[in-house]
């Protein structure tokens, strides 16, 4: 059981080095063909990257709202169909 989890982290770790040289060879195409990140000192990136943390964790938030409303929509319709004391007879038009 330990050998399978740590072929699964094994694995991981090859995707997330796979993944992470190809963000730095594109990373690398972008820089040399705006010159973007020469101009740049070091605390505008560090706030730059700051910015965007910031950026995802917010996205992050309304992702978690949306998928709570969806699961709670979700739950009403399961609860008012699965659990009915009869049964329901749903009628759609014919197309």
């Amino acid at each position: 059981m330990i050998m399978k989890g740590l072929k699964g982290q094994k694995k991981e770790g090859r995707l997330g080095s796979s993944l992470r040289a190809e963000a730095e060879q594109k990373l690398k195409k972008i820089a040399c063909a705006s010159g973007e990140l020469k101009e740049k000192t070091h605390a505008e990136i560090v706030h730059e990257l700051n910015v965007h943390q910031i950026e995802l964790e917010r996205h992050n938030e309304a992702l978690r709202e949306a998928q709570l409303a969806l699961e709670e929509s979700r739950d009403k319709y399961v609860d008012l169909y699965d659990f009915a004391p009869i049964s329901y007879f749903i009628f759609t038009p014919r197309v």
